[in-house]
């Protein structure tokens, strides 16, 4: 199915895989929370008029979620008792980010996401959001604070965070934290800890001794390409990975529209869905043929969803909202 709303520039399923997070591409970057499959709009509003970069849900349900870009980062949380499958009953109540002295006030947030099941100390659920910087830096929030800053090392801006669903079996190490950046990199981090609670001792955040480099990916050489290259052919907008740890696939989105699925261990590219986004025929096979001019649209969103693997959507500059069939690549 194809959902035509104006000027969606980023999207994201919530955990439970029944609400769509969406944000528009105008001057106050409107938001709207749905259930996609009634296509149902349970809350809508503005945040801001600063260039925003993503979206996230944070934690296991779709009790709160993030937005963040140029120089800020909000954050909105679910008030008690709002909630129903009523159109526009959630209401919802945003806080500022206070960045501190962890961050200069002009640092820009390319990309949010969250480790869930972190234990607090009233033992409640509670998660800690983390967003990448154009800096290659990740930071960790606590509530709406930053508390700690992270170097990922790499020489580009970090594009994109992905947390994948918790496996099945509970082991040790398998992926918990994807990284992409803007010279097509992938770094994946596995739990160095038995279980993600960890991440808190004493009081203190202690990411980046429960997070530890299990393998880099890099895009560059793969040979995948879509009608717009320029010069960010190889910067991934995109990633998800499904929750089966390195005997899973890796889903890439391209700035330049190309979205095709990789085998982990092997690095290798197992299933081009598409070249070009709004084509629902399989994909893009020339350069710039008849009716491909129509589609040079820039992928801008990608989610899947968490309960089913081989459903997924995008979002492009086109306009669309789409939603495939992975095995079919319709």
């Amino acid at each position: 199915a194809t959902i035509s709303l104006p000027n969606i520039c980023m999207l994201e399923f919530s955990p439970c895989g029944d609400l769509l997070l969406a944000v528009g591409f105008d001057e106050m970057h409107s938001i709207a929370v749905c259930k996609w499959k009634d296509r149902s709009v349970l809350y809508s509003s503005v945040s801001t008029s600063r260039v925003a970069y993503d979206c996230s849900f944070l934690g296991q349900g779709g009790s709160r979620f993030g937005l963040c870009g140029d120089g800020f980062i909000h954050f909105w949380d679910l008030q008690p008792g709002t909630a129903s499958n009523c159109e526009g009953s959630y209401i919802y109540e945003r806080q500022v980010g206070v960045f501190g002295n962890k961050i200069k006030s002009s640092e820009t947030m390319t990309c949010l996401t969250s480790l869930p099941n972190v234990a607090n100390d009233d033992g409640d659920d509670e998660a800690l959001a983390i967003t990448g910087s154009g800096s290659g830096v990740l930071y960790v929030w606590e509530g709406r604070s930053c508390v700690q800053s992270i170097p990922v090392g790499t020489c580009g801006s970090i594009t994109r965070l992905h947390v994948p669903p918790p496996p099945s079996d509970k082991s040790n190490d398998d992926i918990v934290l994807c990284v992409a950046t803007s010279d097509g990199r992938i770094y994946l981090f596995a739990s160095a800890t038995s279980t993600i609670s960890a991440v808190r001792s004493c009081d203190a955040i202690n990411l980046d001794t429960v997070l530890e480099l299990k393998m880099s990916l890099s895009v560059a050489s793969l040979g995948i390409s879509g009608p717009l290259m320029l010069n960010r052919s190889c910067c991934i907008d995109s990633i998800c990975l499904s929750p089966a740890g390195e005997k899973s696939k890796l889903l890439v989105g391209l700035w330049s529209s190309a979205l095709f699925e990789m085998d982990v261990c092997s690095g290798t590219v197992t299933r081009v869905i598409t070249q070009c986004h709004g084509d629902s025929g399989g994909g893009y096979n020339g350069a710039f043929g008849c009716d491909a001019i129509d589609r040079l649209a820039s992928l801008t969103g990608l989610a899947a969803n968490p309960i089913d693997a081989d459903e997924l959507a995008t979002a492009g500059s086109d306009g669309l909202l789409c939603l495939w069939d992975v095995p079919r690549r319709k």
